[in-house]
């Protein structure tokens, strides 16, 4: 899996790139750069820079996914989170890459309503990230990384493993508030409920000082 996302993510960054430049010659000296939640642009730059910016930010982030330490990897105990980390690389790429192509879209004259589209490319991620979350183990990188999820595998499984629903079940969510409408400003509460719930949960199980845990009990009983 993880040599597939990695050639994933490089042919993305590639098209990206031709994309880029196969219309550079036509774009305007200046083009947009950022959005408001109305959908109009309030920030424009050069196109030397701007152009380039999302495809530099591409690689720069799949050269950060391929070196940061998720974990060990042996033969007798192989480590998914390289492979989950190569998986949210392809997410991120297509993510960065869509942004791309809607800007140069919207800098040749198209009409393009980029925030709302991007929104719920967004929420597409997230409910795609959702299937994986459960299956990542404890790392300081990539997760939930609160103090008390990171001291333990027990809080940080549970924890994970009930983003990876909240996770996939806001990104659902937040698609059909997309669909129907609804104004942009609301479209930001299904990601931060998504984080919150795991979070809150988290600091609910954790592991505290003289307390019993399940396990404990019956090590007590068996003695």
């Amino acid at each position: 899996m993880k040599t597939l996302c990695d050639r994933v993510s490089i042919c993305i960054i590639v098209a990206v790139l031709g994309v880029t430049l196969a219309v550079y010659s036509s774009l305007p000296p200046q083009i947009p750069m950022h959005w408001n939640f109305r959908g109009e642009v309030d920030r424009y730059g050069d196109k030397t820079v701007a152009a380039f910016l999302l495809p530099g930010l591409m690689i720069g982030l799949a050269v950060f996914f391929r070196v940061i330490p998720v974990g060990k990897r042996t033969p007798s105990a192989p480590n998914p989170n390289t492979a989950i980390l190569s998986y949210i690389g392809v997410l991120n790429a297509a993510l960065l890459g869509l942004l791309q192509c809607l800007t140069l879209a919207v800098a040749l004259g198209y009409r393009v309503d980029l925030p709302r589209i991007l929104v719920a490319s967004l929420f597409v991620m997230f409910a795609l990230m959702g299937v994986v979350m459960g299956r990542i183990r404890r790392n300081p990188w990539m997760g939930i990384k609160v103090p008390w999820t990171l001291e333990s595998d027990r809080v940080w499984d549970s924890t994970h493993r009930l983003a990876g629903w909240t996770f996939g079940l806001s990104g659902v969510l937040g698609m059909i508030l997309v669909l129907v409408n609804v104004p942009m400003e609301w479209t930001p509460l299904p990601i931060a409920t998504a984080v919150v719930i795991p979070l809150v949960y988290s600091f609910l199980i954790r592991d505290r000082p003289g307390r019993e845990l399940p396990g404990d009990a019956l090590d007590v009983s068996e003695g």
